[in-house]
């Protein structure tokens, strides 16, 4: 039967996981590279982040997405809000910069992964900031009011 040498299993289990799902969190990420493309309603940045070397998730990459469109221009103002700089700064001098970014596991809703589990960016912020999106609730088994042992009906379908 093989058997890898002691060389070659410690590089093995000291390489980084570059695939499968990362559990959701908040991640310090670097800024890779911008690209603008056009969208269905107006350009749309994608931004290529990646975490760096020595965090947990290291090598792992992200895309996140922001239209320039009049009703999503807040989530490219949360970009250049987490790198502290103006909307009007030139991304090429963002490159290499680093902020933090809040990564969950969803379902993709199309592309070549479509009905798959990804990790994508939820929300930026600065290195030493927090997500200001809605916290999951977490249920106190002490809470009266919690729901418990509740069982669907027969007919729930999953939805997928």
């Amino acid at each position: 039967m093989p058997q890898l040498n002691e060389t070659t299993a410690g590089l093995i289990d000291e390489a980084p996981e570059t695939i499968g799902i990362l559990d959701p969190g908040v991640y310090d990420v670097q800024l890779m590279e911008v690209e603008a493309r056009p969208g269905k309603v107006a350009p749309v940045w994608s931004w290529k982040f990646e975490i760096p070397a020595g965090q947990r998730g290291a090598g792992r990459q992200f895309y996140h997405n922001t239209s320039l469109s009049e009703n999503a221009r807040f989530k490219i103002k949360e970009a250049f809000d987490a790198f502290g700089v103006s909307a009007g700064t030139d991304t090429d001098k963002l490159i290499g910069r680093r902020v933090r970014a809040l990564v969950v596991k969803t379902i993709a809703q199309q592309g070549k992964r479509q009905g798959q589990f990804v990790n994508q960016i939820q929300e930026l912020y600065p290195l030493g900031g927090t997500p200001t999106g809605t916290p999951v609730k977490v249920l106190d088994p002490e809470d009266p009011s919690a729901v418990r042992d509740q069982k669907p009906a027969p007919d729930d379908e999953p939805p997928f």
